[in-house]
This record gives structure tokens, sequence and C-alpha cells, in this order.
């Protein structure tokens, strides 16, 4: 599938392990050596790496973002995460999938959910089990995202997201946890219907919304966004009706009545 890549697991997951053997060279408890050493093995790695190949690693610890190619993120499950690390690395280090798999398997709302916050993250959406494919609930709309993630690579590979929009809709959230097996994975934490998340094209200025609904029915929002000038192209609208575009003394506020599982996508110029 052409894939050529090396996964070397637990890197930028591994806590680093207190150390007080006074033969070591660092001061006792600790030090830098652990993140050095690991630096120091992925220097001598990537001279020798072919240009078409990657190296990734489980997790994502900052420390190790100039090693790796690729982050496997598949711990963005916790309660009210934001964008922040795409943010400074996208484009620069690719974020691989989350964990909806084990006793979380069957949770479609949550399923959903993160299947379409990975794409609003700009993460390659993964970690998934491959019978999903015979699965008639959860393929659909894994689908639909795969394919409007594969629309926008570009857009993911060389932009960046901007502060979220704020979204109000019609249906109350929907309770969930994170499904990790230890705290603080069972904390509660509420999941909003729609999804929305704004990008912006480093190379020509381009900006992208996108409002994903992830109920399975019909589902009005009002979405607060930054101001849309008249040329925005509107790119997917499945909308039971028409969406309405107005200005506010803040920006623009997008309201809509979007399908069950339904998206919204408009592009406009800088």
């Amino acid at each position: 599938i052409g894939v050529k890549a090396v996964y070397i697991d637990q890197v930028a997951a591994a806590a680093q392990a207190l150390c007080c053997d006074p033969n070591h060279n660092h001061l006792p408890g600790g030090g830098n050596w652990w993140n050095r050493s690991y630096q120091a093995l992925m220097r001598v790695l990537n001279r020798t790496k072919p240009a078409d190949r990657a190296f990734t690693t489980e997790c994502n610890a900052e420390p190790h973002a100039g090693s790796f190619d690729g982050f496997l993120t598949w711990q963005w499950i916790e309660p009210e995460q934001v964008p922040a690390f795409p943010l400074i690395y996208a484009g620069r280090v690719a974020m691989l999938g989350r964990n909806i798999n084990g006793y979380k398997k069957k949770d479609m709302p949550y399923c959903r959910f993160h299947i379409a916050e990975q794409v609003l993250f700009g993460q390659q959406i993964g970690w998934i089990n491959a019978d999903v494919v015979n699965d008639p609930q959860k393929f659909p709309f894994l689908r639909k995202m795969v394919q409007l993630r594969w629309q926008y690579r570009d857009l993911f590979n060389r932009g960046l997201p901007q502060r979220p929009p704020l979204v109000a809709s019609d249906i109350p959230d929907t309770p969930s946890f994170a499904g990790m097996g230890r705290p603080p994975a069972w904390q509660v934490f509420a999941m909003p219907p729609v999804r929305a998340g704004l990008w912006l094209d480093s190379q020509n200025g381009k900006q992208v919304l996108f409002v994903i609904n992830t109920a399975d029915r019909e589902t009005g929002c009002s979405v607060e966004l930054p101001r849309i000038p008249a040329n925005g192209r509107w790119i997917h609208r499945e909308t039971a009706g028409e969406p309405v575009l107005t200005e506010t003394a803040a920006g623009s506020r997008l309201e809509a009545r979007l399908e069950a599982e339904g998206m919204i996508v408009i592009e406009w110029d800088a």
C-alpha cells in the first residue's frame, strides 16, 4: 500500500525512569540522559535512512519531535482536548490515529466523535481493526471521513489549525469516558454532537471550515466564526434546508440543520 516506515515502540510514550546509581555520570534521580540517548540513537538511524522511508513511534512526547517522522497519537482520547500540539507540529510530524478499539469498539457515538475529531485535528485516521469494513454502523461514516481527509491532505500537510469555532447544537451532549482503562481516563466527559475545525493553508492563505455532525440523527447547530467573505465557496453541504450565514459584531455566524452524520465544508481566500 505504499507505506515504507519502521515503528519503534514506546520511545515517546515511556516516562523517564529515576536513576540514583552513583556510578552513572548524571545527577541523582534523572538528568537528561534518557532523552539524549534516544536522540543520539535516532540521529544515527536518520543519517542512513533512505529519503522515501520514515520512522514512527508511540505517543507524542515533544523532546522526540525532531527525531521521528510520525507519532502514534492513540492516546488522544482524553476529555476536552484542543489542537495545541498540531498548532505547532502539523506538517512537521505526522499524527497517526486514536484508540477506538478495545472495550469502546462497539460504542458508536464514541467512535464517530473520535473519527471526526481526527480530521479536525489534522491527524491521519487510524488505529482501527481491519474488521471495521464489515461494520454497517461504523464503516460508512469512517469512509466519508477518510475521503474528506484525503481531499484535504495538502492542507493538513502544510497548514495550521486555528482556534476551534464555538458550536451550539439542539440535541444534548453524549456522556462518555476515554476508555484507556486507567485514571484519569475513567473521568466522565461530554461529547458534543457537532464538532467544528478551522484550518489555514500557510502556503496560499486559504482558510477551510469543517463542521461535522457525529450524531446519527439530524441536528441543528450554530457556529461562531471569524468573518467569512462573500467569496466563500461551499464545498460540502449536507443539510436539511438552506444554511444561513450572517455577519455578527465578532465575525460571522453559521446556522444549519445538518443531516445525520452530515458535514459542511466552506473555503475562502485571504
